[in-house]
């Protein structure tokens, strides 16, 4: 619903006006992944926010010009998490 995308993106602290592109919903299995990929600006606008509802969850974020850059992040369970600026592209 609107309101739900309202609170998301206050929560997130977007930047007032900021458009909410088309939203993706995954259900992953108990261990379930999403391969290695990029989030092309295109398609996802300057910031990525995600919510992790019913599990807790790790995503790795690994740099794309150096894959030794890399590190687990911990999504807990009814977590809300936002990757923009520095911490998207570095």
């Amino acid at each position: 619903s609107r309101s739900l995308f309202d609170r998301v993106a206050s929560l997130a602290a977007l930047p007032s006006g900021a458009e909410l592109l088309p939203v993706h919903v995954l259900d992953l299995e108990a261990h379930g992944e999403i391969s290695r990929h990029v989030d092309h600006v295109e398609y996802s606008g300057e910031s990525i926010v995600g919510l992790s509802l019913l599990s807790h969850a790790v995503m790795l974020l690994q740099h794309e010009a150096d894959p030794a850059a890399a590190f687990d992040l911990l999504l807990p369970r009814r977590s809300l998490y936002v990757l923009r600026g520095e911490a998207r592209y570095r």
